[in-house]
């Protein structure tokens, strides 16, 4: 029946409903579950820095650009499934 549906598999769709759940707790959508008690905000790991050449003239060079992802999270326990 889901092929004629053309739905995806019951197992997809599970984890579809999972990562959105997950986003919808990280941005504050549920107000029943705060987002504190399940995930605490991860460091960011990376950076990036503008390559800066000896002969370019400009007067908006970037000197280090950081965040590629600000809203990064780690979760602290697994819910059980």
């Amino acid at each position: 029946m889901l092929k004629q549906l053309e739905l995806p598999p019951r197992q997809e769709q599970r984890e579809i409903n999972r990562l959105v759940m997950l986003y919808k707790v990280a941005e504050g959508l549920v107000p029943a579950i705060p987002a504190t008690d399940y995930l605490k905000p991860a460091r960011v790991k990376r950076q990036i820095k503008a390559k800066q050449y000896s002969d370019c003239v400009t007067s908006n060079i970037i000197d280090k650009q950081v965040i590629n992802n600000d809203r990064g999270f780690v979760v602290k326990f697994k819910l059980k499934q």
